[in-house]
């Protein structure tokens, strides 16, 4: 992450043209830093869930589900610091100074974490050896000795039973059923991909709409191009989605969930995923009547002007950008329902300990399998 103002600082500004770095190599600066961003967040994101949960044993399914709804909630409390704040800075003073102030909340963070680990503040387990390779090799054990016996294994047996110690294996039957319990398993993380899809489309394809939708925050018709004082900052529509999660976390933990209980009505976790998809779903239709209804206001006398967004000019129709709350909201409910559901069910499933942290991983795999 430091790389990132490295690339974006203005140093010609600041030490003259000799200083200049060339586009080349701040562009050369920038994908590094995205690569080793990517690696840092494979490492911490499938882990993070389980670790936070780690240090609070002994839960119930009620407190589990508070939990995981506290530890989106929390998520979601710096995504709007950056969504608001960080946006803002970006957009309006400087991309660089953006860039720094995540870089210095993460080097807080990574020093808290060690000094609580230094003062032995933290519930920690030894790692076990790779929950991948133990999976694997029990699968490539399976198929082998499978094919070895050919038509001579046993009736009703199935193709994992052959790594069983029983039928000529080398694995217990514990480890074995954990690996068939996981393969029941993530068929459901699969089937959210098409969900993730819809999600990222607030950071793409609706970031993108927005850019071409009249940002000015007061009078519509005054001479302003946009990306002045008075204009909203595109990212900043996040907001909306990420209110709805403050405010639906909290009441849903504490007021809707415990009427619920006390009914015996039940909503699972599998139930909770769905209703997340079908809001996900609204969300995507009403953001296509949004984008007829900027198009035809373009297509109007006057109803289009040119807009600069970051030193960029686009060609925006008059109509405003608030027009994408509801869209953007109705991501926010489905994230609460969906999300929430989705790690907690990583963390619970009928899945061995050491195998929550490859779940976790499946789970996030969504993010990017699109």
């Amino acid at each position: 992450m430091a790389l990132l103002p490295i690339a974006a600082f203005p140093y010609v500004e600041y030490f003259g043209e000799e200083s200049d770095l060339g586009q080349e190599t701040e562009r050369g600066v920038f994908l590094v830093a995205l690569f080793l961003v990517v690696i840092g967040q494979g490492g911490i994101k499938a882990n993070v869930a389980p670790f936070a949960a780690q240090q609070a044993s002994g839960m119930t399914m009620e407190t589990e589900r508070s939990f995981f709804n506290w530890f989106f909630w929390m998520l979601n409390l710096g995504a709007g610091f950056s969504l608001s704040v960080i946006a803002w800075i970006q957009q309006d003073v400087s991309f660089w100074i953006g860039f720094l102030i995540p870089v210095l909340t993460t080097g807080i963070t990574l020093l808290t974490l060690l000094t609580c680990r230094c003062a032995g503040r933290l519930n920690m387990e030894e790692p076990k050896g790779s929950a991948v390779s133990t999976v694997v090799l029990i699968l490539s054990d399976a198929v082998k000795n499978r094919v070895r016996k050919g038509s001579h294994g046993n009736d009703g047996q199935g193709i994992l039973d052959y790594a069983k110690e029983q039928f000529g294996g080398r694995w217990c039957e514990t480890r074995v059923d954990e690996v068939r319990a996981l393969g029941r398993i993530v068929p459901i993380f699969l089937l959210q991909i098409m969900y993730r899809i819809v999600f990222f489309q607030m950071q793409t394809t609706y970031f993108l709409q927005g850019e071409r939708m009249d940002l000015r925050l007061l009078n519509s018709d005054e001479d302003d191009s946009g990306d002045e004082p008075g204009s909203v900052p595109v990212a900043a529509l996040n907001l909306f989605y990420v209110v709805p999660v403050m405010v639906l976390v909290p009441t849903l933990d504490k007021i809707v969930y415990p009427i619920l209980d006390r009914r015996g009505i039940q909503l699972t976790m599998l139930k909770r995923i769905g209703i997340g998809m079908f809001l996900g779903i609204l969300s995507i239709c009403v953001a296509a009547f949004v984008e007829i209804a900027r198009k035809q206001r373009m297509e109007e006398d006057g109803g289009s002007f040119e807009q600069t967004v970051a030193g960029e000019v686009f060609e925006a129709s008059t109509l405003s950008i608030f027009w994408q709350v509801p869209q953007f909201t109705l991501i926010g409910l489905a994230e609460v329902f969906a999300m929430t559901a989705g790690i907690q069910f990583a963390y619970t499933a009928e899945a061995p300990r050491d195998l929550r942290s490859l779940l976790q991983g499946c789970c996030l795999t969504n993010n990017v399998c699109f």
